[in-house]
């Protein structure tokens, strides 16, 4: 986990911290959330490293964010109430296998952990789509290092926008890796995170306004999309 602190929001401390585990064998995640709990990472910073796909090795990145999400409900708790089950997401039925005593109101005395493993495998498993990785990937690294070669050469992702309006795209292509610069003049709504197909770049002079406020072409070249269409 060396190189931990130049993502955005994380800490020296919890770099560190982290790096400190690498030699540790973890069966399961939860194995791993427990120890996690004793360092100076928050949950802010648990969640951002799930999402650039750290923890690779435990499962899918929306998966194991769920199974996060469900860990920090139950982690240590003994006792529950059965009207607090419903938002948990853990069925009455599954808590009261994990539980020693009981009232018509109340779990106590719950194996949390065994309660977790179980809530865990009665999960479905979520996937996680190459568009969730590219925008997790923009958000917290600022670039996007995902590439995939197999993909149509037409396929873009956005990710940012600039220029007056807003209507200048900053793609990326997902074969190449290679990023550039194109005028929007497509009537198609798109926003930041989209994958998107153009079929056609066209390489364009540039306009602008003469001293008299009339639109001239000039020298200078851009790229230029009139037709696009949203991907995912």
């Amino acid at each position: 986990y060396k190189g931990l602190s130049s993502i955005k929001f994380m800490s020296d401390a919890a770099a560190e911290d982290l790096y400190a585990l690498r030699g540790n064998v973890y069966p399961e995640f939860i194995d791993l959330l427990e120890d996690i709990k004793t360092l100076r990472v928050d949950t802010r910073q648990l969640e951002i490293l799930t999402k650039l796909n750290f923890f690779s090795e435990f499962g899918e990145i929306n998966q194991l964010l769920a199974e996060t999400e469900l860990f920090n409900k139950l982690y240590n708790k003994k006792n529950y109430k059965v009207s607090d089950l419903d938002k948990i997401g853990v069925p009455l039925t599954i808590a009261q296998q994990f539980c020693q005593k009981s009232t018509e109101k109340t779990l106590m005395a719950i194996d949390w952990k065994g309660l977790l493993r179980e809530a865990i495998n009665q999960m479905k498993p979520l996937k996680t789509k190459i568009v969730d990785i590219m925008q997790y990937e923009n958000e917290f690294l600022g670039y996007i290092q995902t590439i995939i070669p197999k993909a149509n050469e037409d396929y873009y992702f956005i990710q940012e926008f600039s220029g007056y309006n807003n209507n200048t795209l900053i793609l990326y292509q997902l074969k190449t890796g290679n990023t550039l610069m194109v005028k929007n003049r497509s009537s198609r709504e798109v926003k930041k995170g989209d994958i998107i197909k153009i079929p056609q770049l066209c390489y364009e002079n540039k306009w602008k306004k003469d001293e008299n406020g009339k639109w001239i072409t000039i020298d200078e070249k851009e790229y230029v999309v009139r037709k696009l269409s949203l991907v995912s």
